[in-house]
This record gives C-alpha cells, sequence and structure tokens, in this order.
C-alpha cells in the first residue's frame, strides 16, 4: 500500500516535500537561507545590525554616509558595545553569589 505524495525514493509528491528545490530557487533566498546567515554572525556581529537597524541603518547606508557622519555613528555603536559588555560581565560576576541554598 502506498500513500500519495510519500515514496521511498525522497521525490517531492502532493503534499510532502511540495516545494521542489527548483522552485526554491525561483523564489530567491528563503527562510531558512536567512535564518542560517544570522546564526552564522558573531554575537557582536549580531548586535551591530540590531542597534543599525534600531537606528534606522544598514551597513550599505552607513558606508554611503560622509565621514563625518559616519565617524559619529561609529562611534555611538562602539559606546554602546561596551555598555553592553559592561552591563553583561556585572551580571555574571554575582552569577553564583544570588543562588539560594
Amino acid at each position: 500500500m502506498s500513500v500519495p505524495g510519500i515514496s521511498g525514493n525522497g521525490s517531492p509528491g502532493y503534499g510532502y516535500g511540495g516545494v521542489s528545490q527548483s522552485s526554491k530557487d525561483k523564489v530567491g533566498t528563503s527562510v531558512e537561507d536567512k535564518f542560517l546567515a544570522y546564526a552564522r554572525k558573531t554575537p557582536a556581529e549580531r548586535f551591530r545590525e540590531d542597534l543599525l537597524n534600531s537606528m534606522g541603518l544598514t551597513e550599505e547606508g552607513l558606508a554611503a554616509m560622509d565621514p563625518d557622519k559616519r565617524k559619529a555613528v561609529e562611534e555611538e555603536i562602539t559606546r554602546r558595545m561596551k555598555e553592553k559588555i559592561e552591563k553583561d560581565s556585572q551580571k555574571q560576576a554575582g552569577f553564583f553569589t544570588d543562588v539560594k541554598a
């Protein structure tokens, strides 16, 4: 007995594996590709991207800025990164002493 759409040879059917590789390629970047690109970034790269997004900027937009404005934005990013690092390190310092016995 066989179930339509589910075959042992891995071919797409009527509901199982419904998106073929060729149609996935036509769509462009899939959600999976976007997730993997984000997951491959370091925490610092993710934080920088999030900061730029909160400022309404992208890396491309930042690169297109005049040097003085870009320097100011880069300094703000550096300042916020340092603040986050300091805040995170303070949380870690008391981690074991805050545990109840």
